[in-house]
């Protein structure tokens, strides 16, 4: 298990590179630059900062140099914020983010694993429908429609929950933003298990633990719900991405201070290190949490299991 961990980490270094290679060289090439939305600046004035921030050197050279800086960890100075680093600013709005989005993780992979399991077991009753019925709206539903109605709901109407704002440490600020990232994908993931649970409930292994005498109770944790988990695992690497996008938004409506503006803001003034610092980042959690979907689903499925320990042989 510790030779396949290792190989598939060793392939996240190639993919990781090619995406701060591409992202380096398309960011710098798209029209505008970070100090032309400041028009009174003389041409000496301009001169004299793209000198300091290097960006009169040929691009090469730009490229070797964030490179370099990438290996002892410095994300370049902001051009937007110019009293801050880039990592100063990640350090500043990652933490919100993370919470926001563990927590909508958490919530939607416990939600609708039950929510599918409920349904799967309950077929052809009215729960099934209803339930599958309601993943359908959150499926459809999208988050600029679900933040306004759960902030008229809980946030106005009863009062029960603040509808914008961050005070660290304050739980009520967290979950109307996790709950409105959480929805879709529960959803999602809530369809996804109960075609999984109904595939193998009928698989002549559930037959056989059954006609055993087992308790219907453990056939279903220990039998049925492993190898069922297993489309819902796979799925989980996406997921991660799409919550990871999804804050974005989800950070905006609610006034969330996360790494999400950062993103948006430097993208909008083109400030290069900012967007490159953010999208390292963005990349590297998405190949790490892909990373371990992977290593869930070896030690879920026996036949990865297997295959991985032929290999170490």
């Amino acid at each position: 298990m510790l030779r396949y961990a290792a190989s598939r980490l060793l392939g996240i270094v190639p993919t990781l590179f090619l995406v701060i290679t591409f992202a380096f060289f398309v960011v710098r090439l798209a029209p505008g630059g970070p100090f032309d939305q400041q028009m009174t600046l003389s041409p000496e004035i301009r001169a004299n900062l793209e000198a300091a921030y290097g960006l009169d050197a040929p691009m090469w050279t730009q490229y070797g140099r964030y490179l370099k800086g990438l290996l002892h960890g410095d994300f370049g100075p902001s051009f937007r914020y110019r009293d801050f680093t880039v990592t100063e600013l990640i350090r500043r709005g990652l933490p919100v983010s993370l919470t926001i989005g563990f927590l909508a993780l958490v919530l939607a992979v416990t939600g609708g694993i039950a929510a599918g399991c409920v349904a799967a077991l309950h077929r052809d009753r009215w729960i099934d429908p209803f339930v599958m019925g309601v993943a359908v709206i959150g499926m459809i539903l999208p988050l600029l429609v679900v933040a306004p109605l759960l902030q008229l709901i809980f946030g106005i109407v009863l009062g029960w929950l603040p509808v914008s704002g961050w005070r660290a440490g304050a739980l009520d600020d967290v979950v109307l933003p996790a709950v409105t990232l959480a929805l879709p994908l529960l959803a999602y993931i809530a369809r996804l298990m109960r075609g999984s649970m109904l595939e193998v409930l009928a698989s002549n292994f559930i037959r056989t633990a059954r006609a055993k005498g087992l308790p219907w109770r453990r056939v279903i944790l220990r039998h049925a719900l492993p190898p069922a988990l297993l489309p819902v695992v796979s799925y989980l690497g996406p997921a991660s991405a799409m919550v990871l996008t999804g804050s974005l938004v989800v950070e905006s409506l609610f006034g969330l201070p996360g790494s999400g503006r950062y993103l948006i803001e430097g993208a909008l003034n083109r400030d290069y290190t900012l967007v490159l610092g953010m999208t390292v980042v963005v990349a590297t959690l998405t190949l790490g949490l892909n990373l371990l979907a992977d290593l869930i689903y070896a030690w879920l499925d026996p036949r990865v299991r297997h295959a991985v320990h032929k290999q170490g042989r």
